[in-house]
């Protein structure tokens, strides 16, 4: 059975990647500066860029979520994480 790699990524993908890197550093960087906020808090801003960024570009969720260090995906739009979810 033949294996299916991933097409290269486009360039607006790169920036896209990049920009979510960025995103992270200066959010955080932010949340420092101002010594206010919970993680909860930085966490639901990455969550958000995140939602915003894979609507425009679905094929780097994962490059994306990377990006972010985002920890767990999150349902209920970011209010229960998967890592706490019961079934």
């Amino acid at each position: 059975m033949p294996k299916f790699d991933k097409p290269p990524l486009t360039d607006d993908e790169i920036y896209a990647i990049e920009g979510a890197s960025n995103y992270r550093i200066n959010l955080q960087e932010d949340f420092m500066d101002k010594g206010e906020g919970s993680v909860d808090d930085f966490t639901k801003q990455k969550q958000d860029y995140f939602n915003r960024m894979s609507d425009q570009h679905p094929n780097i969720e994962k490059e994306l979520r990377e990006a972010l260090k985002l920890p767990a995906k999150y349902y209920a739009g970011g209010a229960v994480p998967r890592s706490t979810r019961r079934y």
